[in-house]
C-alpha cells in the first residue's frame, strides 16, 4: 500500500487512541528486525530498508516483554519527522513474528556464523552478500544466453588428478572431495556441445582463519573456437557482470608474461609467475606462457615456446585461465614425452591417465575456461576479503580427519 508523509506537528498533538483512525489512509506496515532501542525509539531494518520507529509511551509499556533488540515485528504505522527532524515511522500497533533468544553479536561458538550475524548489523555488508548471489545468477544467464548448457557431476572424486592441493579424504574410504571439475566433466567434451560447470570444490590448505579451503569456481568449454574467440567472449562477459555493480567498461589490456619475466629476474617457472602477479593491480591479460606451464595447451603458430593460453589477473589473483587445448592424442603424449622424457606415463596421475585415454575417441577442438568466481566477486564487488561474506564450510576439519600427503598449491 501506498504511504503518505504526515506532518508531525498535526500528528503528535492527536490523542494515541484517535491517530490510527484518523490516519488510516496514510498507515503502512513494515516487517524486521528491530536492532536498536534508546528510550521510545527502535531501529527496524526489513528486506528494503533500516529507520527508526517511535513506540509511544502507551504501546512502550504494554510491549516491554516483547519490544527487544533481535525480535522479529510486524508494525502498523505513519512515516513523520521526529523533533530532530529524522524521518520516523511512529506506530500505531505491531505483533511479534518471531522472538530471538541471542544478541545478534559475533561469538566463538558459531565461527562460521561470524559473516552472516555481521551482515544483519551491517547493512553494507548484506547487501554485498545478496550482490553476489545475484552475481552468480547474471553469470547463468550470460551463459544461457549463449547457449552453454549446465552440467552437473559427483562431489566425490576417486583418483588423483595431477592438481597439486591436497584433498579432503573421506572418513574410512579412498575417496576425496573434489578439487576440480575437470576428470569427470571433460567426458562432456566427446559431445561437441558448449558446456559449463558452476559449483564449490575443496582443496585441503589447512584450518588456520587465513586459509580457504572450498572455492566456488566456474568451467566452461566453448567448441570449435579458437583462443581469439575466447579472449572476445570474456571480454563480453565481464562487460555484462559490470554493469550490475556499475564499474566502467573493462577493456582488459594484454601483456607478455615472459617480458614481464625477463625484468624481475625469477629462476622458477612457479615463482615467475608469483612474482609477476604481485605487480599486477589493474585487469590485464597475460599470455606467453610456455608448454612446460601449460602442457595440454596447443601451440602459438611457428612458436615451439609459446602455447595458445591466457590468464587474467587482477590486483595479484588469477580470476581466470583460459587455453586452447590439443585435442589429438598422439600430439598430446608427444608433449607429455618432451616435459617428462620417455617414462612419461610413470609421472601422469590417474586423472591425467583418464584423458589421455579419451582423446583416443576423437574431441572437436575447443578452449577450455575456468573463472574463481569467489575473486571474481572479490574484484567487481570490491571486498576487501571474500572470507568476510561466506564462511567456508571445511573451516572446522580438523587435520586429524584428513589423510594423504600435504604437497602444497
Amino acid at each position: 500500500m501506498m504511504s503518505f508523509f504526515v506532518e508531525s506537528e498535526e500528528y503528535f498533538s492527536t490523542p494515541f487512541n484517535e491517530r490510527s483512525e484518523k490516519y488510516k489512509a496514510n498507515e503502512e506496515s513494515i516487517c524486521g528486525r528491530l536492532m536498536f532501542s534508546r528510550g521510545n525509539f527502535f531501529d527496524i531494518s526489513s528486506a528494503d530498508e533500516r529507520i527508526q520507529l517511535f513506540v509511544p509511551k502507551e504501546l512502550l509499556h504494554a510491549g516491554k516483554n516483547d519490544l527487544k533488540m533481535g525480535n522479529i515485528v510486524k508494525v502498523s504505522g505513519v512515516r513523520t519527522k521526529s523533533k530532530a527532524g529524522k524521518d520516523i515511522i511512529s506506530i500505531h500497533s505491531y505483533n511479534i513474528l518471531s522472538r530471538a533468544y541471542r544478541h545478534v553479536k559475533m561469538n566463538d561458538e558459531y565461527a562460521e556464523l561470524h559473516p552472516f550475524l555481521d551482515a544483519v548489523r551491517n547493512l553494507e555488508n548484506q547487501e554485498k552478500i545478496i550482490q553476489q548471489g545475484l552475481l552468480i545468477q547474471s553469470m547463468q544467464n550470460f551463459f544461457q544466453e549463449k547457449g552453454i548448457i549446465p552440467i552437473y557431476t559427483s562431489p566425490i572424486e576417486n583418483m588423483e588428478t595431477g592438481l597439486t592441493a591436497s584433498a579432503f579424504y573421506l572418513k574410512n574410504d579412498g575417496r576425496m572431495l573434489r578439487r576440480e571439475f575437470e576428470i569427470p566433466s571433460r567426458a562432456y567434451l566427446l559431445f561437441g556441445r558448449d558446456v559449463y560447470q558452476l559449483g564449490t570444490v575443496f582443496r585441503n590448505h589447512g584450518t588456520t582463519s587465513k586459509n580457504r579451503n572450498d572455492f566456488f569456481v566456474a568451467n566452461i568449454y566453448l567448441f570449435y573456437k579458437d583462443i581469439n574467440d575466447c579472449k572476445k567472449f570474456c571480454v563480453d562477459f565481464f562487460n555484462s557482470l559490470r554493469k550490475q555493480v556499475n564499474m566502467q567498461e573493462l577493456t582488459l589490456p594484454e601483456a607478455d608474461f615472459r617480458s614481464r619475466v625477463a625484468v624481475i629476474g625469477e629462476q622458477s617457472v612457479r615463482s615467475q609467475w608469483k612474482a609477476v602477479k604481485k605487480i599486477t593491480e589493474e585487469p590485464i591479460i597475460y599470455k606467453g606462457f610456455s608448454p612446460e606451464m601449460v602442457p595440454f595447451g596447443q601451440l602459438e603458430n611457428n612458436n615451439e615456446d609459446q602455447v595458445k593460453d591466457f590468464a587474467l589477473v587482477w590486483q595479484g589473483r588469477t580470476i581466470l585461465k583460459a587455453t586452447e587445448e590439443i585435442t589429438d592424442y598422439f600430439v598430446q603424449r608427444e608433449r607429455y614425452r618432451k616435459i617428462y622424457g620417455e617414462n612419461f606415463n610413470q609421472k601422469l596421475s590417474d586423472g591425467e591417465k583418464r584423458y589421455l585415454s579419451l582423446l583416443q575417441y576423437g574431441i572437436p577442438p575447443f578452449v577450455s575456461i575456468t573463472i574463481s568466481v569467489d575473486l571474481l566477486s572479490q574484484m567487481l564487488l570490491r571486498i576487501p576479503n571474500v572470507n568476510s561474506l561466506r564462511p567456508t564450510v571445511t573451516q572446522r576439519i580438523s587435520q586429524s580427519q584428513t589423510q594423504g600427503r600435504q604437497r602444497g598449491d
